[in-house]
């Protein structure tokens, strides 16, 4: 499976490079299909609600709700469209589940009933080297693999996931030809942005405005990386979390371009 996969990874990241395929530039024959996101499933998770002292944010949250109607701007159905909190009763007005690993699994066994074109999961939350938060659980990638492989299967999907170490989500046992994934941090990384103040996580602050600028997945990746460096450099916060990105070959065409 490694070896059908084409990876692109910041400099420096030896664990991930070390594993991956070098990329091949793409031929002039290569051409860029744009998906059509009108039957895909999305899933924005806001899987924590305290800030780094502990305290309140709301930043979670307002990514959540934001990245939400920008997906729908790209061409998601409102209707098939999820969103899951972890205090749902925060906010009455807005049609949400809970955030936890179990409401999230049943949610994603939509996906063999509805059979969509593809699948779309972000995640945001706090996380450490074993996974990401959600809710009062720990969502391992391994986890995640499995859930991902009984419910989205081969189809195309798309993997977001915003938290502190979060590339352990983008090294092997998550890495499929039929995969897009791209996380805030190296695995040995955190990433910053979760404050009381903050409106957005860095990360997602990055993809809301960049999404806008960017010809596809893999446009925004690097512009998102670009992003996120440049801020945390204003900022003056070290070690710079370098985002990371994978792309697999059955992928590769849908995510060069997005719906016109």
């Amino acid at each position: 499976m490694m070896r059908r996969l084409l990876l692109w990874v910041l400099p420096f990241v030896l664990l991930v490079a070390a594993c991956a395929p070098k990329a091949e530039p793409l031929s002039r024959e290569a051409k860029a299909e744009s998906a059509d996101y009108d039957e895909w499933l999305a899933y924005v998770v806001a899987g924590d609600n305290k800030a780094n002292n502990g305290s309140y944010t709301a930043a979670f949250d307002n990514a959540r709700r934001d990245l939400a109607a920008r997906f729908e701007e790209l061409g998601f159905r409102r209707n098939r469209i999820r969103q899951y909190s972890v205090n749902p009763e925060k906010f009455p007005d807005e049609p949400l589940k809970a955030a936890s690993i179990s409401e999230l699994e049943a949610g994603l066994q939509a996906v063999a009933k509805r059979d969509p074109q593809g699948c779309l999961l972000y995640l945001t939350s706090h996380g450490d080297p074993q996974g990401v938060i959600m809710g009062k659980d720990k969502l391992a990638p391994q986890k995640l693999d499995a859930m991902l492989n009984d419910t989205c299967g081969e189809r195309p999907t798309i993997l977001v996931v915003s938290a502190c170490y979060s590339g352990v989500f983008a090294q092997q046992g998550m890495l499929a030809a039929n995969r897009f994934i791209m996380t805030a941090a190296r695995s040995d990384r955190s990433s910053f942005g979760c404050s009381e103040e903050d409106r957005y996580p860095y990360f997602d602050y990055c993809f809301l405005t960049e999404s806008r600028l960017a010809s596809g997945w893999i446009d925004l990746a690097r512009r998102i990386r670009s992003c996120v460096t440049r801020r945390e450099a204003a900022m003056k916060l070290e070690p710079p979390s370098q985002p990371q990105y994978a792309v697999g070959e059955q992928i590769f065409s849908l995510v060069q371009k997005f719906p016109e």
